[in-house]
């Protein structure tokens, strides 16, 4: 999650890892947690609200090649770790659009905080934030204003 982004300690490992060639990227919504091995093997929650309940073991061929193209998907649309990004104040982050997105389909801020991995605490005090660099009154309004420039 992108939340990571703001671990020092977490920057650190990911350098360190981008120095041997590998990538690691980051996305605000992770579709479901899942370790996939060898394309042959998928681990999955059995709850994937609360991770304590334990894991399910899948090979059927079917369902692994399914995971992996959804996987494939929330990689290709993930931003790279570690590397320097260019900044400009007319777009907005990559968290911001996550959150605008699910507001936008009418999610609340519980469910989008736990969605992205934050606390509905960070969603109102984004959301605020955006209202007010955008000059809004109501999320209604934030959504409106962001469509129309090109944010959703």
């Amino acid at each position: 999650m992108s939340s990571v982004r703001n671990d020092a300690n977490t920057l650190k490992y990911v350098e360190w890892l981008n120095s041997y060639g590998a990538e690691v990227r980051t996305t605000p919504i992770l579709p479901i947690r899942m370790i996939i091995s060898d394309g042959a093997t998928a681990v999955l929650p059995i709850d994937p609200g609360d991770t304590k309940y334990g894991i399910s073991v899948y090979r059927n061929p079917a369902i692994v090649l399914s995971l992996l193209d959804l996987f494939e998907k929330a990689w290709s649309g993930a931003s790279p770790l570690g590397m320097i990004s260019a900044k400009n104040d007319q777009f907005i982050t990559e968290e911001e659009r996550a959150i605008l997105e699910l507001l936008a389909v009418g999610i609340g801020d519980v469910e989008i905080a736990q969605k992205m991995g934050i606390s509905d605490r960070t969603v109102r005090r984004i959301l605020e934030r955006i209202m007010r660099s955008l000059n809004v009154k109501s999320r209604f309004e934030v959504c409106y204003r962001a469509t129309k420039n090109g944010w959703l």
